[in-house]
Formats: structure tokens, C-alpha cells, sequence
């Protein structure tokens, strides 16, 4: 299922501290560009246009194109591709260059399910839920609750949350209340 993760006042504050400075025209605003991304999958000049802007370096229509193009983007109607290696490059570069706790929450979800040209990668899905709860990412911690995460996600996690001492207990591939509590604690949320 795919989350839109810019629907809070806080996280539109933090969309709009990602929108680069204009070089030539001024970026649309975040209202805009979540029409755009609405409207993107299924009328192409509207695609075209969220693509060109994730081309040119806009930051919140990056996080929005990878949303698109991520597999998790189930909507049939959909008119582009899923392109999992390609949503996963937008949103890596919002994590290290932006610090983007949405982009580390979905990256974090895309590496969990892969898709046909990014296989899965539980460990890097950890390093993602990690990086997102240090990144003070309350939807990441939502999506742990819920337990929708594949087979090796769960040891991988515990494994990273041992190492920086917040985890006690047996590794084990599964959710249990320990992990949710070693992640509230990594978030500042005890």
C-alpha cells in the first residue's frame, strides 16, 4: 500500500524547507505539486511535468516522482512503469543530501518489497527504518506496528537496534514488543 507521506502540516513544513532556491522560474508550491502527482498517474503532460521537476533537482517533486514510480504505487490505472531502482535513487539522494525523514520511511518500504529492477534488500530496508527513526519519522514507527514487512526485515532490524544497544533480547525474525519499544526509544519516544 502506498502512503503519501506529505498529508501533515509538519511534514508540508518539511517539504517546504526541501524546495531548492529558483535558479530561473520559481519551483511550484507543494499544494501544486501534489496536484501534479494526482493528476501523474493517469494523464501523461501532468507525469511529464512532476518528472521534469524531479529531473531538475526539486526535491519535493523528487520525493513525489519516486512515489510514483515506486511498486508500492498499486493504483491500476497507473501510466508509468514501475521503476523501483529509479525511485530508489530519488529517494536516497532526499536522505543524504536533504536528511528527508518521508524519503528514509519510503525507502525504507521500497527495499522491503523490491520490485522487478531492485531486488529485495532486507538489510538495507533496516538501515532505511533506522535512518527514518533518526530522522524523527513517526510514520516509519506506524509502519512497524503494523507488521507488513518481509522475511529477514525483522532480524536485520532487531540486529542494527543490538548494536547501538537499544535491543535486548534474541534475534529473531519477527516482530515482537521489544523491537517496537528499542524503535521508540531510537526515535525519542520511550
Amino acid at each position: 500500500m502506498l502512503t503519501l507521506c506529505l498529508s501533515t502540516t509538519s511534514q508540508n513544513r518539511d517539504a517546504e524547507k526541501l524546495r531548492p532556491i529558483a535558479r530561473h522560474a520559481p519551483a511550484p508550491s507543494t499544494d501544486e505539486m501534489m496536484a501534479l502527482f494526482k493528476s501523474a498517474t493517469t494523464d501523461a503532460a501532468a507525469e511529464g511535468k512532476l518528472r521534469a521537476l524531479a529531473e531538475n533537482g526539486v526535491s519535493v517533486a523528487q520525493y513525489l516522482y519516486a512515489l510514483l514510480l515506486s511498486p508500492a504505487n498499486t493504483n491500476k490505472q497507473r501510466i508509468t512503469a514501475p521503476d523501483a531502482a529509479l525511485a530508489s535513487r530519488y529517494l536516497e539522494r532526499l536522505i543524504t543530501e536533504r536528511s528527508f525523514a518521508p524519503a528514509a520511511a519510503a525507502a525504507a518500504f521500497l527495499y522491503d518489497i523490491g520490485g522487478a529492477n531492485l531486488p529485495r534488500a532486507p538489510g538495507k530496508a533496516a538501515d532505511m527504518a533506522i535512518r527514518a527513526l533518526e530522522l524523527k519519522s513517526t510514520d516509519i514507527l506506524q509502519n512497524l506496528s503494523e507488521d507488513r514487512w518481509g522475511a529477514g526485515f525483522w532480524a536485520a532490524l532487531q540486529q542494527r537496534l543490538a548494536d547501538r544497544n537499544l535491543y535486548h533480547g534474541r534475534i529473531v525474525d519477527q516482530r515482537n514488543d521489544r523491537t517496537i519499544q528499542a524503535a521508540r526509544r531510537l526515535l525519542g519516544n520511550p
